[in-house]
């Protein structure tokens, strides 16, 4: 009998072990209280021109895979640190991505939290699912130029990667070469 009983919780143990493996992978829950943006309307409204500042939150080799073209990659581990350094106003419409909505709605609720005003999550799964455009890396040339990397520290704070700070911005309104675009102010 006591030999049962030590058999009956190992296997126990397993069968447990054996249902949570069958059930497929985890991903962490929606945040109930965060603001979800639909994978068409942000589509829509990037099509528009309207400047959203989105952020990718997974890790780079899942941002690698493929990402919203335009999005920047930034660990939600990182996120209010790198958000300070980019000097992003609390004025700008950000909109935060992951594969199911777990990790960036957390990561909009922290940016609310922080200041931003208009701050969203959407699903990268929705964008694929509605069949959305993806950027790989690999789409990436590989310079043999130095690259800047830096965003416009004018109204737009779009994201640049140029080899050419003479070159003018055409993302931003201020008309200017990219090496005002760098400068403050």
């Amino acid at each position: 009998m006591k030999m049962l009983r030590w058999l009956a919780f190992p296997l126990l143990a397993l069968a447990c072990a054996v249902l949570v493996d069958a059930a497929g992978p985890q991903h962490a829950p929606v945040a109930p209280d965060a603001q979800e943006t639909a994978a068409g309307k942000l589509s829509a409204e990037l099509e528009q021109g309207k400047k959203i500042l989105i952020i990718d939150v997974r890790l780079p080799k899942e941002f690698d895979a493929g990402h919203v073209p335009g999005a920047v990659n930034i660990r939600v581990e990182e996120l209010s640190k790198r958000i300070a350094e980019m000097k992003v106003s609390k004025d700008t419409t950000i909109v935060t991505m992951c594969e199911h909505g777990g990790r960036s709605s957390r990561a909009a609720l922290e940016l609310q939290k922080l200041g931003y005003k208009t701050t969203s999550f959407c699903r990268l799964d929705s964008w694929k699912k509605e069949g959305h455009r993806l950027g790989k890396a690999e789409e990436k040339a590989r310079p043999t130029a130095k690259v800047y990397r830096f965003y416009c520290q004018h109204s737009c704070l779009s994201y640049v990667e140029t080899t050419d700070l003479a070159q003018v911005s055409e993302h931003c309104d201020c008309a200017k070469p990219y090496r005002e675009c760098m400068k403050k102010g």
